[in-house]
């Protein structure tokens, strides 16, 4: 029935509500702008800023102008369009809130798999002032919404149905086209122009239904380029079977030319530590970079009395790709925010890493952390390539269920805490039955943008470090984090223990370039992906020099150790050297952030390319390292991309290492994983 007698201003009722669906939108933007400036690289542009609103803008509009228009329906089509108009309003500020919750605890618009981290004890146990605030913004927007779609869908007089119809539906034109801009943009991690309704609606039909891997074709090297891959040392000269190029008998690495230290059985098997320190640079190391003086005297003095690789970066990021290349000596194929469950870096691939070697050869293989054990798929991976216990938030919360957690999890203090209970009670089995182990930690505070305590703070006497509170908060973390790393090598370094560990420590990454860290950057290598890392080795077996200069990456850490272990002869998919064996005879190193980022660094020089800068330079035929330098012996841009492809072409053919000689878990599924007994800690 119409209603001017009990609404005789229609347009006045309708302002406060039109206004608010107008608004709800831009504010769940600007939020997530807000927390993307605060803890990730926003890439900002004018166009993109100008473009992300103009879309949010239409769209508002025209949901203004179809709820309006659904005022003028009358019995049970009114009732079903209100119906339909709430849920779209509650699913499209849930939809908003959780791309913005991205933008803090992903670092990423929402993607499909983002999905993976919907577990519920994960959600529930988020306590923290920004996830609540998170939570109370979508209610509060959802009550908002829906008040404001049943104010404008109250009946209303006919005189205004002319208008409000012929206003849908000139609306409509324009939201589209936004519409269509938004799907045909490419969905970048960092885009400021993603309509989040239509992002979500991509990524959940991408996660419902993943793509098929299994059909790539390889790609085959014609032989000219094959031998140049040889001679660069990015492939054996003899793969283990022909049909898998990266398979090898054995790491073709020389006799250790090492000195023995006095008293060391020649048959010894020493425990085997490796600590990863969550986005780790040389930068914020006095002892090696000369920067940031009493920022991380712990690790200075750690540098000091132990080895440290001189020339040697991390090669990849974020830290499943890390976690890949350091334990396994492969780079992933696909950044990982790019990859769907099913990933081609997970368990549905056989190749050999480290942990699978070390444990064919009687290890124990223990990883720790305590961050979610679902997250980029870690557990799959590390269980299924080698592992036979994995550590993670569920097991620490329930040995330490009173302790405080950042963003992603326990701090750095409870897992050094957790570390020594597992590692004494490694030595207690061992003790047992005279095997050796892997134990593997890595840490989180230091993961941008700082996820240390509110307690921690940069010492006074660091007068290096910038005035910002956003880069200081970075500063303060690496700080505490580099307390408990000298807590933890203490406990490695007791005489007893020392004299039966070869250690070592590097980062799962170098740390990130973002709003916060880049006032942060000193030396010329840093704010680029592939920057100077830090590898510090402690071996009881041999005398190694104290800082051995060589050009060398993350894909070198795992034939490294297994050369000093003496087991770089058995089976492997790895593609790096050992520093103390063949890297020095390559000095290629090539580095990759999925398909996005190119590293490569000859000698003392190196360059940063995106794909489009090495499909540019190779139709160009431009140096690779860039104008005024020559090309490496044998290899040019052209050569580096095919690498890149080659490489894609073995994963997604699933060419690494044949299935039948694998020696590992294949295709573990989460309830034997769950089922599975773990180490009494």
């Amino acid at each position: 029935m119409p209603s001017t007698a009990a609404d005789p201003s229609p347009l006045r009722a309708r302002a406060l509500p039109a206004l608010l669906l107008l608004a709800l939108p831009l504010c769940w933007r600007w939020a997530g702008w807000w927390l993307r400036d605060a803890f990730a690289d926003p890439r900002l542009s004018v166009r993109d800023a100008i473009k992300g609103n103009a879309w949010d803008l239409v769209l508002a509009a025209c949901a203004v102008a179809v709820v309006l228009a659904a005022g003028h329906l009358r019995g049970r089509w009114h009732l079903a369009a209100r119906f339909a108009l709430v849920s779209a309003a509650i699913g499209s500020m849930f939809v908003r809130c959780i791309d913005t919750s991205q933008c803090y605890l992903g670092h990423t618009h929402f993607t499909a798999d983002s999905f993976m981290f919907w577990d519920p004890d994960w959600i529930s146990g988020r306590r923290d002032a920004p996830v609540l605030g998170l939570a109370g913004g979508f209610f509060a927007s959802a009550a908002l919404a829906t008040w404001s779609v049943l104010r404008l869908t109250r009946p209303w007089s006919a005189n205004w149905r002319p208008v409000v119809w012929a206003t849908a539906g000139l609306t409509l034109l324009p939201a589209a086209w936004s519409l269509r801009d938004g799907i045909a943009y490419p969905a970048h991690a960092y885009s400021l122009r993603l309509v989040a309704e239509v992002n979500f609606a991509q990524q959940l039909e991408v996660w419902l239904n993943p793509p098929q891997l299994d059909t790539a074709a390889l790609v085959q090297l014609p032989a000219d380029r094959a031998a140049r891959f040889v001679r660069a040392g990015l492939m054996p000269a003899t793969p283990l079977v022909a049909e898998f190029p990266l398979s090898r008998a054995g790491l073709d690495e020389p006799p250790l030319a090492l000195p023995r230290k006095s008293g060391v059985a020649p048959d010894a098997r020493p425990n085997v530590v490796l600590t990863m320190v969550e986005s780790l640079s040389r930068t914020f190391v006095h002892e090696l970079s000369g920067h940031y003086q009493g920022l991380m005297p712990q690790m200075s003095e750690l540098a000091r009395r132990s080895t440290a690789i001189e020339g040697y970066r991390n090669t990849t990021a974020p830290t499943i790709a890390g976690l890949l290349l350091t334990l396994c000596s492969l780079h992933a194929p696909s950044h990982p925010r790019d990859l769907q469950p099913g990933q081609r870096m997970d368990r549905n691939t056989p190749f050999v890493c480290m942990p699978d070697v070390l444990r064919q050869a009687g290890y124990r293989t223990v990883f720790v952390q305590t961050t979610a054990l679902e997250a980029m798929g870690i557990e799959a991976f590390l269980r299924t390539h080698g592992f036979d216990e994995v550590i993670g938030r569920p097991q620490v919360r329930a040995k330490h269920p009173a302790r405080p957690e950042g963003p992603f999890g326990a701090h750095d203090d409870t897992l050094i805490d957790v570390a020594s209970d597992v590692l004494r009670k490694l030595e207690a089995e061992r003790h047992k039955d005279g095997r050796p182990f892997l134990l593997v930690v890595l840490t989180i505070d230091t993961h941008e943008p700082g996820m240390a305590p509110a307690h921690c703070q940069v010492p006074p006497n660091v007068t290096d470090a910038p005035a910002e509170a956003g880069p200081r908060k970075v500063l303060a973390a690496f700080h505490c984090t580099d307390d408990q790393l000298g807590r933890w090598h203490a406990l490695l370094a007791e005489p007893s223990r020392a004299a039966n560990t070869l250690w070592m420590l590097t980062g799962d990454h170098s740390i990130l370039n973002t709003l916060n860290t880049r006032p942060l950057f000193r030396g010329p290598g840093d704010g680029i992906a592939c920057s100077p890392g830090v590898w510090l080795i402690g071996d009881p077996l041999h005398e190694l020099p104290a800082r051995p200069k060589v050009v060398s990456g993350s894909q070198d850490v795992a034939p490294t150790l297994l050369h000093l272990l003496g087991l770089h002869r058995g089976e492997t998919t790895m593609a790096g050297h050992s520093v103390f064996g063949r890297r020095p005879q390559f000095p290629l190193i090539l580095g990759r952030v999925g398909g996005r980022t190119a590293f490569v660094q000859w000698q003392a020089q190196h360059a940063e390319l995106s794909a489009e800068d090495l499909r540019q330079r190779c139709a160009a035929k431009e140096p690779l390292l860039g104008p005024g330098t020559a090309d490496p012996p044998d290899f040019d841009a052209c050569d580096f991309a095919a690498w890149l492809k080659w490489q894609d072409g073995l994963w997604d053919a699933k060419r690494l290492f044949p299935q039948v000689r694998y020696k590992g878990d294949l295709f573990a599924d989460k309830k034997r994983l769950n089922a599975e007994a773990t180490l009494d800690w």
